[in-house]
């Protein structure tokens, strides 16, 4: 039987039916099963509806959440408002966690008992197959001036304290959060830039 981690995966998604998909057979094949897969679906995107409807194995607990309001900031925190793990862990719809994702994730909130944030690296997945981008441990900084330097798809280097997560593989500690949410203020009907460092920064400011 796969254990159990106390931990709640939450995924925004809008008009991306086929990614939803393989996004949710790579939850459901992880080696630690999450505590909760949270879907935020909006109301008028029927594909996505059609596809959690499908049967899916035990190994996936979803769960949907129905929203009308557009803009990935309203979808995550309408799943923080339901979230019941420990650990809270977001990533995308066009994303396929890898199998030890969760695992991977539960470990390193135990190896850094005081962080209230983690992420990890991303592996991107381009058309022409670019040339990658050279490995830097320059990852997850914000500049004085305000330039943010993620880099999370080709960063190098041990653990390291960061300013700011990258929203496709991010976790936090639920007390860590507690009330505070992703800034409803910010603009646009999408993904609304910048969301994730001020979640950070806020986290960082309350504890």
């Amino acid at each position: 039987m796969t254990r159990v981690a106390s931990l709640t995966v939450i995924v925004p998604t809008f008009l991306r039916a086929m990614e939803l998909r393989r996004c949710l057979h790579g939850l459901a094949r992880q080696t630690v099963q999450p505590r909760e897969v949270l879907v935020v679906v909006r109301d008028i995107d029927l594909e996505a509806h059609a596809v959690l409807g499908e049967p899916w194995p035990e190994t996936l607990p979803l769960k949907t959440l129905r929203i009308e309001r557009p803009g990935v900031v309203a979808a995550l925190n309408l799943a923080l408002d339901h979230a019941t793990g420990e650990f809270v862990a977001m990533t995308d719809d066009d994303a396929v966690p890898r199998p030890d994702w969760v695992e991977k994730l539960e470990a390193a909130f135990a190896a850094f008992p005081r962080a209230g944030g983690i992420g990890g690296r991303d592996v991107l997945t381009l058309p022409d197959n670019p040339p990658p981008a050279p490995l830097t441990e320059t990852v997850g900084v914000i500049a004085w001036y305000g330039r943010v330097y993620g880099n999370f798809h080709c960063g190098k280097g041990a653990p390291r304290p960061v300013r700011t997560l990258k929203g496709v593989n991010m976790a936090y500690r639920r007390q860590a959060i507690g009330a505070l949410r992703f800034d409803e203020r910010l603009l646009g009907s999408a993904t609304q830039g910048a969301n994730r460092a001020r979640l950070c920064a806020a986290i960082r400011q309350a504890h």
